[in-house]
């Protein structure tokens, strides 16, 4: 792939990024709306699957990610460096505004599940507090993910070998969520990491086959991988969508789809580079607007949670994600620097 149509495909990457956004957001204002038609609630509730796509995103990256550093420890601090720093300025941030200001949720020390990513990973027979503090389950998913990622690397480095292990492992799904209704709460065995670690590879899948010139083949597979996925008892909307979502990737890149508008490409960068931030604050808004999104129709307390969350993610990027990410950046690379003298 030359240079321009890495650029053509990054744009592209953008929009699906910015859809992945823009799902998570919708399902979760769904429940705050008034009165807006049962088709609409329907539709918006289907945003929860935008995570399927925010989780096969980053599994499309990884392996560039880990070949474009020197080193396993640079590409786990890299990815450190982008996860934690706003992902704990968020966690403080919840803290303070659940336990002293609304107190909605006890002084306790559970929350230090959250600090070291446990609260998806200690089962519980219900579904608890700390188990999704202001939508954080997300973030144990992401930094197993990362954490194990140079390891599959390693030893699963080409489309048939992904091909075969994604295909095995959407199999085993099924088993290993019915063991896990045993012990634990619906909502932990379907969206721990270990049930979701497919969602991930469907991303690399479609990263090799697009290196490899196999995108017709991986189509191909895909399909039948979703079939017997369906017969295998895998029918969770996360492996439906994640299914989708990776035909749509390949069907950009086969038919050389473009965003040809410079504006266009520039809001979706702008929000694309912005989206862990939307979805990191996005909660808050939520949680303090909650009443006045009552207040007016459906439609537009739709609209202005949309704008407003955007705007706001917008900006905690520019003046806190990213100058903080960008200082703690330049301290390790003199370190390293110190270091090698």
């Amino acid at each position: 792939m030359n240079k321009s149509e890495e650029g053509e495909q990054s744009y592209m990457m953008d929009l699906f990024r910015v859809i992945a956004v823009m799902m998570v957001l919708s399902v979760h204002i769904n429940g705050y709306l008034n009165e807006h038609p049962h088709i609409v609630q329907l539709f918006f509730s289907l945003g929860a699957y935008g995570v399927s796509l925010f989780f096969l995103l980053s599994g499309f990256f990884t392996y560039s990610s880990i070949q474009k550093s020197s080193t396993i420890k640079e590409y786990l601090i890299k990815k450190a460096v982008r996860l934690l720093t706003l992902y704990y300025i968020s966690l403080v941030m919840t803290f303070i505004l659940d336990v002293y200001i609304y107190k909605d949720l006890p002084v306790s020390w559970k929350w230090l599940y959250h600090v070291v990513f446990l609260n998806m990973f200690v089962p519980c027979k219900e579904w608890m507090w700390w188990n999704s503090v202001n939508f954080f389950w997300t973030m144990p998913c992401f930094v197993a993910w990362y954490i194990i990622s140079p390891v599959i690397y390693r030893y699963v480095n080409s489309f048939w070998k992904m091909a075969f292990f994604v295909g095995i492992y959407s199999v085993i799904v099924p088993v290993i969520k019915e063991w896990m209704y045993g012990f634990t709460s619906t909502q932990f065995a379907n969206w721990n990491f270990f049930s979701l670690l497919y969602t991930f590879l469907l991303g690399v899948l479609a990263a090799l086959a697009i290196s490899e010139r196999k995108e017709i083949i991986c189509a191909v597979y895909t399909v039948f991988l979703g079939i017997i996925g369906c017969i295998a008892n895998n029918r969770s909307g996360f492996f439906l969508f994640g299914i989708g979502f990776l035909l749509l990737i390949l069907a950009v890149h086969m038919f050389g789809l473009k965003i040809r508008s410079k504006i266009g490409r520039k809001i979706l960068r702008m929000l694309s580079i912005s989206s862990y931030a939307i979805y990191l604050t996005h909660y808050f808004l939520l949680k303090i607007f909650y009443n006045i999104f009552g207040n007016f129709s459906w439609a537009l307390s739709y609209i202005l949670f949309i704008f407003s969350a955007l705007c706001v993610g917008i900006v905690i990027y520019n003046f806190v994600e990213k100058p903080i990410t960008n200082a703690l950046r330049h301290v390790i690379k003199m370190r390293a620097k110190g270091r090698n003298h």
